[in-house]
């Protein structure tokens, strides 16, 4: 079952995000694609469009953006600005070798003067090959620097003199005498390091060289361990393990059958002596139901064929199967084993949760013959994006009470375990557990969650520092691309009311405020004053904005981190429809801007069609088909 539990903790890992997380992931985004304009953006088109989709669009475009279709010098002007940003984008796109680069590589990639652009001769389809090829090289050569190793190192402590009274030893010599002389501290009772390193050999096959090394006592032992996992096909896969010991080598051998999605199974056979057969561990499993997954296993122990493996006074370790399932849900999972053997029998307990604010949780009680009862708590929280911390409580009849504390970063982990008590001891336990989690607790809300807040209120400040000259001139690019566009809107406009069709109410874009609908919008038909009346201005300005004689002066209200784009959503109303693509920010679209850099933002369209009022709201990079009945509202 360990590659299945893998798998579903990889899975809950994606889902352990808080707010934090999400708003550093936001600003980073922002990082990356504040620079260059989205070209798909721009002629409103999905990545999949077709060339009959580009050419339409730009074609389109161009009937409101050609400088041609202007007048004055100074709308003249204006529209040859937009016009080159729409053909840029129209020529890149339609070039099937130039799209292939800016799909790979984007707006840089197209800077970058690649070798095949010298082969006339190659076709589109070699053309594509090469640039992959060039890819494949370069997220080779960045992955070639990252650190692909793991290490471990644990350094253990016995503290169990500090709570004994009868085990105190002074810190100094006897003969030294003061405050200092009632001090216990906690002695090294063991240190552990591993370190272990993946490359691939194959397509199909990894090798993982292992080396670890432990001292306790005066005495130290090493081990080295290669393991080779092949890829046979998609439904099995196989791995060897070969240790090497200060005293005895040893070798494993696992093969992992997949019949179904839902049906797998496994055999391993460990090698430690050639004086006895292998034990053998078999383990098959079911999905029982969506949320459920059932699995037996059965394990030989010693055993003998014929005279190989009778050994007279060697001790046998005893068969035992197992009955097992794993039940998860969205936030996370539990586990529950019963195993009967010859030698022990134990039953087993487990769960796993993800409990928000970057926290995963995790409990543990078993029962057995052998270990007698063993119960654990753990925790560890995410304190960046590379970073967690954790610690753990584990009390056991066998090995007392112990507690760990953890630090994890880029697949490298320190461990500090100390022993608190040699036996099974409830209140100290607790004690272990409440004490350190109020710690923690105190340690984040005082300490680093307003560390995190700064930071990223420092590099949210910066990036609008860095950015203010270019936010600034799209935001005038897409004033004066409305501009342009007003006439043309309010016929479209004018014919969308003479049918009854979709007719834009009100489109905001940002961080929007709670949804209100205008005044005017309940019963009958709907009327918005002054929005497409052909005004001296030649536009409707936002609500925040003032216009006089085609120029602007933003009014000094913070609070308002949202756009009026209106106009430009009704300028993408092609007969009663309208489509706004996804997969980009929608403050490439021509008319639209960034009114929050750095933080989330949603488009909210309220529209009329058929008499009847409508509204959508969506995120930033999701697209936005209407009429829909489901943006259908009451207007009671």
């Amino acid at each position: 079952m360990a590659e299945w539990r893998l798998k579903q903790s990889r899975n809950l890992n994606n889902e352990d995000e808080d707010e934090f997380d999400e708003q550093l992931a936001q600003l980073e985004h922002e990082e990356r694609v504040v620079g260059p304009t989205d070209l798909y953006a721009v002629l409103n088109l999905d990545r999949d469009a077709s060339e009959d989709d580009i050419k339409n669009a730009y074609r389109r475009l161009s009937m409101t953006f050609h400088p041609d279709k202007h007048h004055t010098p100074e709308d003249k002007e204006r529209a040859q600005i937009q016009f080159q940003a729409i053909k840029k984008a129209y020529d890149v796109l339609s070039n099937p070798n130039r799209r292939h680069i800016y799909n790979t590589f984007g707006a840089e990639g197209l800077r970058t003067n690649w070798d095949v652009s010298s082969q006339r001769a190659q076709t589109a389809q070699q053309a594509r090959e090469e640039f992959e090829r060039q890819q494949r090289q370069r997220l080779e050569t960045e992955a070639e620097r990252l650190v692909k190793s793991k290490g471990e190192v644990h350094i253990g402590l016995d503290a169990v003199g500090c709570f004994d009274g009868g085990r105190r030893r002074p810190f100094r010599k006897a003969a030294q005498k003061g405050l200092l002389d009632a001090v216990v501290l906690p002695e090294i009772s063991h240190a552990f390091v591993k370190h272990s390193w993946e490359t691939k050999l194959l397509d199909s096959t990894d090798l993982t060289i292992q080396g670890s090394v432990m001292a306790k006592n005066g005495v130290g032992a090493g081990t080295v361990a290669a393991t080779v996992r092949h890829v046979i096909d998609p439904m099995t896969w196989t791995e060897s393990t070969f240790q090497a010991t200060m005293k005895n080598p040893s070798a494993s051998f696992k093969l992992v059958k997949n019949f179904t999605n839902d049906v797998f199974t496994s055999v391993q056979a460990t090698v430690a002596t050639l004086e006895s057969p292998p034990p053998l561990a078999f383990v098959a499993g079911r999905k029982l139901d969506s949320k459920h997954t059932g699995y037996l296993t059965f394990r030989t122990g010693d055993y003998a064929i014929g005279p190989w493996g009778d050994v007279a006074g060697n001790q046998r370790a005893g068969s035992a199967c197992g009955l097992g399932i794993v039940g998860r849900s969205l936030k996370g999972q539990w586990s529950c084993e019963l195993s009967m053997g010859l030698n022990s029998s134990s039953i087993n307990f487990g769960l796993f949760r993800s409990i928000g604010w970057g926290i995963r949780a995790r409990a543990g009680v078993a029962l057995g013959t052998g270990i007698g009862l063993s119960t654990s708590v753990s925790a560890d929280k995410k304190i960046s994006k590379l970073d967690r911390v954790g610690m753990s409580v584990e009390a056991a009849s066998a090995g007392g009470v112990s507690f760990k504390l953890r630090f994890m970063r880029l697949g490298q982990k320190f461990v500090l375990p100390i022993q608190l008590a040699p036996q099974l001891d409830l209140r100290m336990a607790a004690f272990a557990v409440v004490i350190p989690l109020c710690t923690a607790v105190a340690l984040d809300r005082l300490v680093l969650e307003p560390n995190r807040r700064n930071r990223l209120a420092t590099r949210l400040a910066k990036l609008r520092e860095d950015n203010a000259a270019l936010i600034e001139q799209r935001k005038q690019e897409a004033i004066s691309a409305i501009q342009l566009m007003t006439p043309q809107v309010a016929r479209k406009r004018e014919a969308e009311e003479a049918k009854d069709g979709l007719i834009i109410v009100e489109a905001i874009y940002g961080k929007l405020p709670v949804s209100k609908f205008p005044r005017n919008s309940h019963g009958g038909r709907f009327s918005f004053k002054g929005v497409f009346e052909k005004e001296q201005s030649g536009i409707t300005t936002p609500p925040h904005m003032i216009g006089r004689d085609n120029s602007f002066e933003e009014v000094e209200e913070p609070e308002i981190k949202w756009i009026d784009v209106t106009i430009p959503v009704q300028g993408l109303v092609f007969n009663s429809q309208l489509y706004i693509s996804g997969s980009h920010s929608k403050a490439h679209i021509v008319g639209f801007y960034d009114p929050c850099i750095g933080e989330s933002k949603k488009l909210r369209v309220t529209y009329r069609f058929q008499g009847k009022l409508h509204q959508v709201e969506v995120e930033d990079g999701a697209a936005v088909a209407a009429p829909l009945r489901a943006h259908t509202v009451s207007e009671l």
